[in-house]
């Protein structure tokens, strides 16, 4: 799950870079992705300019919890890495 959130940043953070506008969405009453993602440290990495609803999470929960959650191996690093097309 990590590899796709990887990529997910990396794309969001490239559309909005190119002036396209980027938005999440999660719904529903519980967000068990986006409780992972931000333990992940993915919104501490993602442009402020990508609106995050409900609402963006707090980056101090990412901090609290950095290495110490249960369902989680390895946290996100992020870099400018040029995306590889298959061939």
């Amino acid at each position: 799950m990590v590899d796709a959130a990887v990529r997910l940043l990396s794309r969001a953070n490239q559309l909005v870079a190119r002036g396209q506008e980027v938005a999440f969405v999660f719904a529903g009453e519980q967000n068990d992705a986006m409780s992972y993602l931000n333990r992940a440290n993915f919104f501490s990495c993602l442009d402020r300019r990508i609106e995050v609803m409900p609402e963006r999470p707090n980056p101090f929960y990412a901090q609290l919890y950095l290495g110490n959650s249960k369902n989680q191996e390895t946290t996100l690093s992020y870099g400018l890495y040029p995306l590889r097309r298959a061939h």
